[in-house]
């Protein structure tokens, strides 16, 4: 899967609002805490509004955790698609499949 700035924005969104809920504020109490709108806070938590650097720093003290709090790790934002043993295996079909397409060619050709 590859990782977008869309993707990016909703994960950070649901970062956000389980830290605001962890904290048990309100979307309204967040929003004049941060000097932001309620509507702001809104878009935040449903990945519509990017978090720019300076509302993490704020959201960071409102929620007194850490910045990389909002920041998805490595296999949130582009998990593993296929383990090696899979790819292997298709590697493998596919192989088998160009060698039975020569065979067959071959044969056709007697």
């Amino acid at each position: 899967m590859k990782p977008t700035d869309d993707k990016l924005r909703k994960i950070m969104g649901l970062k956000f609002k389980y830290l605001r809920k962890r904290k048990d504020l309100n979307q309204d109490e967040v929003a004049f805490l941060m000097g932001l709108t309620r509507v702001s806070i809104c878009n935040i938590e449903a990945g519509k509004q990017s978090l720019i650097p300076s509302n993490i720093l704020k959201a960071s003290i409102v929620f007194e955790c850490s910045i990389l709090d909002f920041f998805p790790s490595r296999e949130e934002y582009c998990p593993v698609i296929e383990s090696a043993t899979v790819f292997e295996e298709r590697q493998l079909k596919n192989k088998i499949e160009k060698l039975e397409a020569k065979l067959t060619l071959l044969k056709s050709n007697k």
